[in-house]
């Protein structure tokens, strides 16, 4: 049976394969046949409650089995998965599900409580379902409106387990995911049923996931890199373990318990993971591959990871507007690229910060074409995965740039959004003739490697020169005190705005604004290097683990213009 929906991607795998574990969260392993049933069930229970084809169902709740029955249940009606972070403030969470216009919500008994505080704030909420019972918090059951409130396996029990039988079609919104607010208020970023199968079968073809993969879920499912990612292991018909969270020792142990093959992890993740007492000890030799992306990685870490894993990696770059990956770095890159840079791991070359988001070319200035070489990849995000396009469009130009030269990437793929929700005005200004216009600096090599500088947001104008912090950021994460790093541009009445780095030091070390500089000048053009540091013991990141430097910038620029903004 051919799978051309997300609602068939569980009839199929139910009907062909129904007796394999589908999926393992919380102790409890499914069956896919047992998952198809189940999400009968709750696509019968929010029919039940007047929802239909087009209609949005929020999810608030961390990474948990009854995601995927409301997914895939949902999709079995045309309705679509509202997931919403939980770890935003009670204000923000309650804009989002008002934003979406959802009419029920699925809340995990852990936020029920957030719910309760924001409740009236939700007129158009008819329906508060709980998964777990109660937390002692009793939710009221009026505010300003009627509102009912049950038991979610209650919810489920009391509904037939038969499939509505509807049939999506391509251009159907299937997932609504709301950015994470680095560059403003949360905007619904629509995933079409085309959006997500492009995915899903690039995936099967670049990632190395088939029937007998098992893969390890840990990101956020309302975060493309935990919804996507997942969704391609079950199209291929893995076996998916379902962690709550990210946990480094958490992630471990799964992976020696189940014999996990496969997985995704931020760099930060992946460096904490590095530093988990009790490694040695753990049988990880099933590992098969490890993807990584959203942010640096040190070659150190790098290196380090390849030698205790044993695995290949895989490099990632995407958005939620893309529906994830549209570049590539692969395990053949990885070896070719460690033996060039003489690691002796298939990877010694001074550490610096690699892959997305950084490069040791200069910003700003047309790069040597071919001058990355095989060593200097590892600072790329890869090549276009297949089906994808990247241009590079130099401001105020909209013409194509020539290889090594700076710009805007853009991404023509099947898998971009058609839009925002209700949003034509950011709409408009996200897409052009089929083009994500994806707000990343960055360059191509003559081979088609995509080297990414900076959010065109975060770009630093000192004086009349342009700075993107990710190149400093390159040069700082060498320094033997600094442990991470993030760059700023913050006020100043000379030259508008100068360069600072917020500091993690390492453990035991406290490097000086005075070293820092002096690094930093011995490697940089003198306007690109801080002229301040704050140490700090942690830098601010969102759930995809990139640094949110709004965050950082906003204490610096409070009644203030900053121009780039």
């Amino acid at each position: 049976m051919p799978i051309s929906s997300i609602a068939d991607l569980i009839r199929t795998h139910g009907a062909e394969c129904g007796g394999q574990p589908a999926l393992t969260a919380d102790g409890r392993t499914v069956t896919f046949a047992q998952l198809d049933a189940r999400s009968n069930q709750v696509a019968q229970a929010l029919a039940g409650e007047g929802i239909g084809a087009g209609d949005r169902v929020a999810y608030l709740d961390a990474n948990a089995a009854q995601y995927y029955e409301l997914l895939f249940g949902g999709a079995k009606l045309g309705a679509v998965n509202v997931a919403v972070s939980w770890r935003l403030a009670p204000v923000e969470i309650a804009a989002i599900i008002a934003d979406a216009q959802a009419s029920v919500l699925i809340v995990g008994a852990a936020f029920a409580a957030t719910v309760e505080t924001v409740e009236a704030e939700l007129p158009g909420v008819k329906k508060i379902i709980v998964v777990g019972g109660s937390t002692g918090h009793e939710i009221r059951p009026e505010v300003g409106h009627e509102v009912r409130h049950q038991d979610y396996d209650e919810w489920v029990a009391a509904a037939p387990a038969l499939d509505p039988g509807l049939r999506a079609k391509p251009d159907d919104v299937r997932i609504q995911l709301y950015t994470s607010g680095t560059t403003g208020l949360p905007k619904g970023v629509m995933l079409t049923e085309h959006n997500l199968l492009s995915l899903l079968r690039m995936a099967g073809e670049t990632l190395d996931l088939g029937s007998g993969s098992v893969n390890l879920v840990a990101m956020p499912l309302f975060h493309i890199s935990g919804s996507g990612y997942s969704l391609s292991g079950f199209h291929a018909g893995c076996h998916t373990v379902l962690l709550r969270e990210a946990h480094p020792d958490a992630i471990l142990r799964a992976v020696a318990e189940h014999g996990v093959t496969n997985l995704f992890a931020v760099p930060a993740v992946l460096r904490t993971m590095l530093g988990v007492p009790g490694i040695a000890e753990l049988d990880l030799s099933s590992l098969r591959t490890i993807a990584y992306g959203a942010s640096p990685i040190s070659l150190d870490v790098l290196v380090r990871a390849i030698e205790t894993f044993r695995c290949d990696f895989v490099q990632v770059y995407g958005l939620s507007e893309t529906a994830g990956t549209v570049t590539m770095l692969t395990p053949e890159d990885h070896r070719r690229a460690l033996d060039a840079a003489g690691t002796g791991v298939g990877g010694t070359a001074e550490p610096g910060a690699v892959g997305a988001g950084g490069t040791a070319e200069a910003a700003g200035t047309a790069a040597p074409p071919g001058s990355a070489g095989a060593a200097g990849r590892l600072r790329s995000a890869g090549r276009a995965v297949p089906g994808a396009r990247v241009r590079i469009v130099p401001p105020h130009t909209g013409a194509e740039a020539a290889p090594g030269e700076v710009g805007e990437i853009w991404i023509h793929s099947p898998q971009n959004t058609p839009g925002y929700w209700n949003n034509p005005r950011e709409t408009a200004a996200l897409l052009e003739d089929g083009w994500v216009r994806t707000g990343d600096v960055g360059y191509l090599d003559e081979d088609g490697y995509l080297f990414i500088h900076d959010r065109v947001k975060d770009m630093i104008i000192t004086g009349a020169e342009n700075v993107y912090p990710a190149e400093v950021e390159n040069v700082l994460m060498s320094h033997p005190d600094i442990a991470d790093v993030a760059v700023i541009g913050v006020p100043s009445e000379r030259w508008g705005e100068t360069v600072k780095a917020v500091v993690v030091a390492e453990a035991g070390r406290t490097p000086t604004t005075a070293d820092v500089v002096s690094f930093a000048r011995a490697r940089l053009a003198a306007y690109k290097c801080p002229t301040s540091i704050d140490l700090v013991d942690a830098l601010p990141r969102n759930a995809a683990g990139k640094v949110l430097k709004r965050e950082l910038r906003n204490p610096y620029w409070s009644g203030r213009a900053r121009s780039v903004s």
